[in-house]
């Protein structure tokens, strides 16, 4: 047995998917809100029977693997490893040797933050500093906040006395490598030191990488060295700084709540968020936002709130945010802070100010053009300004109605005509190097174009493939499969390839009770015929007409010898499916 099909006999999907998201049952199945596009009436199918899931509003399916992975962010393999671990599974192969080996990264992590925490319950001067900026002592807790002390080794002796080796902590990113030692023993040195550490978790609540905020004093002696005040890991086998937002996994659940995201910068401004009652903010914390960031948010609400600093950075970062997240279909607002201010700032100084700027947050392109009135230019230079900082926004709009209504609002707000805006937008092409983000949404299979014999079969593949998975099937397969092989149907091979998951949930709904499905069956391979057989009467009557037209009696004969053969057939099956109904 594979290790996935191991994971599969241990782990029930509706446990799995239970412990993400509020579940209830549905007859034999169970539904729920999807988690991967915003619904309030729930159309998220799980089929325990089949250990599969479907949502008709969005097309996503998948078994628990393909769950983790869309939901916690990962590839086959991490979730492959996240689920072992939850299954107790040991596994095999290369990817248990790595497995293993990230396990050792993750117990050194963690070691390191127990570490980092025991050193700032004993160090006034950091203690001070995390109460000077407002962090209460259950927020430092809740966020496992620490302090490397200022020392070359603490944090490195301390490992190896219990145990790790060099290769690990390294590979963790915790120590670094001196260029200009010979001695083994003094070879390495902490990465971190006189530094608040800030423990930075994957979408599971693991520590992969930290950030360090420097408490060094500035200095004027431009002959000294000047420290960087934030310090972060660097990329590790556990890290991907392109792909791990700061606070996301003490987030995720309220923003599917809240059904809104609040984006800041840094560490502190999402800590100081989250203590004052906003849960649902999440940072970038060191780096710009990507296409994998923004699809993490997306997952969970299409709704985004920026909050960056007022600086020259803060607004191009704020900018660069916004026309991504336009371009996937998000609502995006922003709040533009007083200049000097950080949202840590004014939580801590001014929380009535940051309510009433959160309570009034507009539109993206709103705040920006507003921004640009205040300016009071001459007409050409605020269409310039237009143009450049406020048409990038508009061009990205997915949605055509909303596009006309900010087209309307900047013709209103700047008496440039319509066709004026709309001509430019048809010339800009923005370009923007960004991972590609590809959210599907695939309409429900119940098209009105598809024939009544192709209904039909769809229809009974579709309980087939589904009886086919069931431990206890309902109806005979054999007997069922060798009926539509004598009406030349598909078989089991070409059922498996048709894309019909969303009629097999459908299906698995409508018989939660089995009694009625046998007869169902036989019901439906009698309308199978049926319609097979109006279509050979049709072209029958066709091929009738043509040969009149031709006058060749002898094919006339011969036709309409067909053509009766084919009515009485079909008046026979009419006939049993009339009595079967009445």
């Amino acid at each position: 047995m594979s290790d996935v099909e191991k994971i599969k006999e241990r782990l029930g999907i509706v446990d799995v998917i239970g412990s993400y998201i509020p579940i209830e049952k549905a007859g034999m199945n169970y539904r729920a809100r999807c988690p991967f596009h915003n619904e309030k009436t729930p159309s998220f199918n799980i089929s325990p029977d089949r250990n599969l899931y479907y949502c008709f509003g969005c097309g996503a399916r998948g078994d628990i693997f393909t769950f983790v992975e869309e939901f916690e962010g990962v590839d086959f393999i991490g979730a492959l490893k996240f689920l072992a671990d939850k299954a107790g599974i040991e596994l095999s192969g290369e990817v248990g040797s790595a497995k293993k080996d990230h396990s050792a990264l993750y117990k050194v992590m963690e070691e390191a933050v127990d570490f980092y925490q025991k050193r700032l319950a004993s160090n006034n001067f950091a203690k001070e500093y995390l109460t000077k900026r407002g962090i209460k002592e259950d927020t430092i807790e809740s966020f496992s906040i620490g302090y490397a002390p200022d020392d070359w080794r603490e944090l490195y002796s301390h490992l190896i006395s219990i145990g790790y080796t060099d290769m690990i902590i390294e590979k963790a990113g915790l120590i670094k490598k001196s260029d200009n030692s010979n001695d083994k023993n003094k070879s390495y040195y902490d990465r971190f030191r006189n530094r608040i550490m800030f423990p930075i978790s994957d979408s599971t609540g693991r520590v992969v990488a930290f950030s360090g905020r420097s408490l060094e004093k500035k200095t004027e002696n431009l002959d000294a060295i000047q420290v960087a005040k934030y310090l972060n890991s660097p990329e590790t086998e556990l890290f991907n700084k392109s792909d791990v937002l700061y606070g996301y996994d003490k987030a995720k659940q309220h923003i599917k709540k809240a059904d809104r995201a609040i984006l800041v910068e840094g560490q502190i401004d999402l800590i100081m968020a989250h203590q004052e009652g906003f849960p649902y903010s999440v940072a970038v914390s060191g780096t710009s936002f990507t296409g994998s960031h923004l699809s993490r948010i997306k997952r969970l609400t299409d709704n985004l709130i920026i909050i960056f600093d007022r600086d020259k950075a803060g607004i191009l970062s704020m900018k660069k945010t916004a026309i991504m997240a336009l371009g996937k279909g998000m609502n995006v607002n922003a709040v533009l802070l007083p200049e000097g201010k950080d949202p840590a700032d004014i939580l801590l100084s001014d929380k009535d100010l940051w309510y009433s700027e959160l309570k009034k947050t507009e539109h993206v392109i709103n705040v920006f053009v507003e921004e640009i009135a205040k300016k009071k230019q001459e007409q050409r230079d605020f269409w310039k300004s237009i143009k450049k900082h406020v048409l990038p926004f508009v061009k990205e709009i997915q949605d055509s109605i909303d596009q006309a209504h900010f087209i309307d609002y900047i013709h209103k707000m700047s008496d440039i005509p319509k066709n004026s805006i709309i001509e430019e937008l048809s010339k800009m092409d923005i370009q923007e190097e960004n991972d590609e983000i590809k959210i599907t949404s695939k309409n429900v299979d119940t098209k009105s174009n598809l024939s009544r014999k192709e209904t039909v079969l769809r229809r009974l593949s579709a309980i087939i493939l589904w009886q086919k998975s069931s431990a206890n099937p309902a109806i005979d397969i054999e007997k069922t499969l060798a009926e539509l092989a004598r009406l030349n149907g598909p078989t089991l091979e070409e059922m498996a390839s048709m894309d019909i998951q969303d009629l097999i949930f459908r299906i698995e709904t409508l018989y939660s009770d089995k009694g009625v499905l046998k007869d169902d069956v036989e019901e439906l391979v009698l309308f199978l015929e049926e319609a097979i057989l109006s279509e050979d009467l049709s072209r029958s009557t066709k091929k009738l007409k043509d040969a009149e037209k031709e006058k060749d009696k002898d094919l006339q004969k011969k036709l309409m010898a067909e053509y009766q053969s084919i009515s009485n057939k079909l008046e026979e099956v009419k006939k049993i499916i009339k009595s079967r109904i009445n």
